[in-house]
């Protein structure tokens, strides 16, 4: 696959039982989403570019 080429991601999740990470990658229309434990990281579909982070708030 060349570097500039689009591919396909399909939702996933896994629970890492050695580290108790939660992985998870989901898709919308506009981004594809890794989440690991609470931390998002959101990529441009089109793309494929960074475009931030995001954590929930803490009370």
């Amino acid at each position: 696959m060349k570097t500039n080429e689009m591919a396909n991601i399909l939702p996933f999740k896994f629970d890492d039982q050695s580290t108790g990470d939660k992985i998870e990658i989901s898709v919308s229309s506009r981004y594809s989403k890794l989440k690991i434990n609470e931390r998002e990281y959101f990529f441009i579909r089109e793309t494929g570019k960074f475009d931030g982070t995001a954590m929930p708030m803490k009370d």
